[in-house]
């Protein structure tokens, strides 16, 4: 192997190499494409996930901005309307606050922030009809009371916290009431221990009942029995309305008004005002009256279908208690406007609708924390901020987040698998935690966090993207460099073809001239050469013309002899040299001179076009080794004969 074929080799191995490394770069290339396409995806998602993050933060901080009260403190004064109404709605109230009432202007005035929160708080949780109506706009009691006035009328009310309201019918000197089993209708008994009833309790005409007298307090149990007072202050009772009375008292009891609970038992005011029980209202005189208490005070009593206990105090005014089933608690009132009664019972309020009313607060409470900020949990993490505030257990996470929001300097709280609420306050970050703890932080923190870990997204996929287009930078930036070097040579190289083939087409155009003018001359010899031997011919038949033409007749015949014994001897010397002569000598002369001429002709040819002619030159030389040929032909065959 030469030194060229060392450097063919080493020419293809460099080739090779180099094809190599620009297949590995076309790959890689894609990939990087590929990738840059993927990243550039999962950015446009995560932008439009940081846009959508920065707005709910910044709307967040806007709300927070924005609140009516966020300018005042505890203390403050002269707070405008604006913040009471937020005051107002934040207790549960649906009405608004504003009042034209100039002396209850100056007065919300006066107060501070935390009087308004406590007075809103009022409005909206007592149950009396003004506040009821001032704070929801309506009031509406499950039931109604219906009481008689120490003048003899009846009247009523809507439930404990309304006013009186006269019943407009034919009644007077009444002095007890109770309710029919029908829930509608009312029984009462008058000043002369009769008793009389009315279907409805609005209707204007009481009816007669038979074997009216004589009781002056009465109850009707659930099955129509109607249980009544006799003027010996015991017990009597008779199956209907239209019964007949029977005694059913026990041993030394003595009485002054009796009623009859949703489940049947009967309740009674004694002597000395207290209060005394049995189980049922039926079979009495087989049951013992159980003491529930004395000094209540009451002269009167009824329970109401939602099983309040309702009592007449010895001041004619309304008193209850939660429940009849447990009496040991105190008594509450006098409730408002409740005077002037002797007597009352119940009955439910055919105008009542449950879900129009379940809308009132139930708040234990006053929220002082009006500028409270809204609160989120999230799952997995802790809230510690920079100090503690208090520690509660065995609460509901939805528990634990509103004594965040209602406890004042509370700033967050960590919730954790032992329902162990941690308040605490101060400045702080969400962090990680196990996986059943919850921090409760503001919505805002909650939404800035978000923001980060978007936007640290953001940032990640941003390096990968730089790097992917560092190292798109790098393989296209050494291709780049070696394409300019290629397309260098390549321009040197068109440069150089460019000129080449410009003198190939001078060469061209000069051959082609060449070839036109030697086409020229050829047709211009040849049109002179054949005009020559004409002319030549022409010029001898016409001097033989002339010759004869110009001779007298004695010239004439003269030469025709002489030309007819030249003819014969001329024949007769034709014939003795034909016999002496070979023809095909004749034949190889005229040949020979046929030649001689051809070539004579080419020969003028080429001397007037002063080159030879190479177009004709492959033709010429057949032509002349056919004459050759022809000649040796002849030579050899002359030798045979």
């Amino acid at each position: 192997m030469n030194i060229r074929d060392y450097k063919q080799t080493d020419n293809e191995i460099s080739m090779q190499m180099k094809q190599k490394k620009s297949d590995l770069s076309e790959q890689e290339s894609k990939s990087l494409a590929l990738d840059l396409e993927t990243l550039n995806a999962e950015y446009k998602n995560l932008l439009v996930r940081y846009k959508q993050a920065v707005l709910d933060y910044t709307d967040d901080l806007n709300q927070e901005a924005s609140k009516p009260c966020s300018k005042y403190n505890e203390n403050s004064t002269d707070i405008d309307q604006a913040c009471y109404e937020e005051i107002w709605k934040s207790a549960g109230c649906t009405t608004t606050g504003f009042t034209t009432n100039p002396d209850q202007a100056n007065w919300a005035k006066s107060q501070t922030l935390n009087q308004l929160i406590y007075d809103s708080f009022l409005w909206a949780t007592t149950p009396d009809q003004p506040r009821r109506t001032g704070c929801y706009g309506s009031y509406q009691s499950p039931y109604l009371i219906i009481g008689v006035g120490t003048n003899g009328y009846i009247y009523r009310r809507n439930g404990l916290e309304s006013e009186w309201t006269q019943i407009n019918d034919n009644g007077y000197n009444i002095k007890s009431i109770c309710t029919n089993n029908d829930g509608k209708g009312i029984i009462v008994s008058t000043g002369t221990n009769q008793i009389f009833s009315k279907t409805n309790f609005d209707d204007p005409e009481w009816r007669d009942v038979q074997n009216n007298c004589c009781v002056f307090s009465v109850a009707m149990g659930q099955d129509g029995t109607l249980i009544g007072i006799g003027t010996d202050h015991q017990l009597w009772s008779k199956p209907s309305l239209e019964g007949n009375w029977t005694k059913t008292a026990s041993t030394g009891e003595w009485m002054i008004s009796i009623c009859i609970a949703p489940d049947g038992t009967l309740f009674c005011i004694g002597g000395d005002n207290s209060i005394w029980k049995k189980n049922s209202y039926l079979n009495l005189t087989s049951q013992n009256w159980e003491y529930l208490g004395g000094n209540n005070h009451v002269i009167s009593i009824t329970i109401a279908p939602d099983g309040t206990f309702i009592g007449v105090g010895t001041d004619n005014q309304l008193y209850s208690k939660d429940s009849y089933k447990d009496l040991t608690t105190n008594w509450k009132g006098p409730h408002n406007s409740s005077c002037c009664v002797v007597g009352i019972t119940t009955i439910a309020n055919p105008e009542y609708d449950a879900n129009l009313n379940s809308g009132y607060s139930t708040a234990k409470e006053p929220n002082y924390n009006i500028n409270a900020k809204k609160y989120t949990i999230i799952q997995g993490q802790s809230f510690w901020g920079s100090k503690p505030i208090s520690q509660v257990g065995g609460l509901k996470l939805n528990e634990c987040m509103a004594s965040v929001a209602s406890t004042p300097g509370a700033t967050g709280a960590t919730f954790n698998k032992d329902k162990v609420c941690f308040l605490r306050g101060g400045d702080g970050l969400s962090i990680p935690s196990a996986e059943n703890d919850f921090s409760i932080v503001p919505k805002s923190q909650q939404l800035l966090k978000v923001v980060e870990t978007v936007s640290a997204d953001l940032k990640s996929v941003n390096e990968k993207m730089q790097k992917k287009i560092d190292r798109v930078r790098e393989i296209y930036g050494n291709q780049v460099q070696d394409r300019d070097v290629n397309n260098y040579d390549l321009i040197g190289q068109h440069d150089k073809l460019q000129k080449e083939r410009k003198v190939i087409q001078d060469m061209l155009k000069q051959y082609q001239n060449l070839e036109n003018e030697e086409s020229e001359a050829g047709l211009f010899v040849t049109q002179n050469y054949y005009g020559f031997f004409l002319l030549f011919l022409i010029s001898i038949i016409f001097i033989i013309i002339l010759a004869f033409f110009s001779t007298d007749q004695t010239t004439a015949k003269a030469i025709s002899d002489a030309t007819n014994s030249a003819t014969k001897a001329s024949v007769a010397t034709a014939q003795t040299t034909t016999k002496m002569v070979n023809p095909i000598y004749v034949l190889f002369g005229i040949i020979l001179l046929f030649t001689i001429s051809y070539i004579y002709n080419q020969y003028f040819q080429s001397v007037y076009n002063n080159l030879p002619s190479f177009k004709n030159l492959s033709s010429e030389s057949n032509m002349l080794y056919f004459f050759i040929f022809i000649l040796v032909a002849f030579g050899i065959g002359s030798r045979f004969i």
